[in-house]
């Protein structure tokens, strides 16, 4: 399941769907076996996310204390529109794509910006290859995604 979630990017209101169809109780905690795994999985895929996130540390911060140094703070990218972090300065390009597109952060363009920055947002600031890793991008996004705009985390 955590290898489909990651290739896939499933949200946790579909695996929670899915997960409400089986009715194997786990005694004592009032989930479903289905519903403790995809909290396990989710759990998993962000620690992980955690982790790989220690690359971006040096530009980027996510938590209550965070603040925009090179880059901006990450809290509350996920569905959130692009350049938005308040007090920080974006490229030129990056403020052209969000006024020509509109552009929001959804997974699916995190997945493509972290994958390859300059290929999809040419001119940007950042000095970052990317990600080549499926399984790395879908774990930044799942932990990036436990952020709200205050910094705490919500899952």
């Amino acid at each position: 399941m955590r290898r489909f979630l990651m290739k896939h990017f499933v949200t946790a209101s579909y695996l929670a769907g899915v997960a409400s169809c089986l009715l194997v109780a786990v005694p004592g905690t009032g989930l479903t076996s289905a519903k403790a795994g995809e909290a396990e999985t989710i759990a998993e895929l962000q620690k992980d996310g955690q982790k790989i996130f220690a690359r971006c540390r040096s530009c980027h911060r996510v938590g209550p204390t965070a603040r925009n140094l090179v880059g901006p703070s990450l809290n509350g990218i996920v569905d959130n529109t692009a350049g938005s972090s308040e007090g920080f300065r974006y490229s030129p390009a990056m403020i052209a794509k969000v006024e020509a597109e509109g552009l929001v952060w959804s997974e699916e363009n995190l997945d493509a910006f972290l994958r390859k920055p300059k290929e999809f947002l040419p001119k940007t600031r950042m000095q970052f290859a990317g990600l080549r890793s499926e399984e790395d991008r879908a774990a930044i996004i799942a932990y990036l995604k436990s952020f709200d705009a205050e910094g705490n985390q919500t899952e």
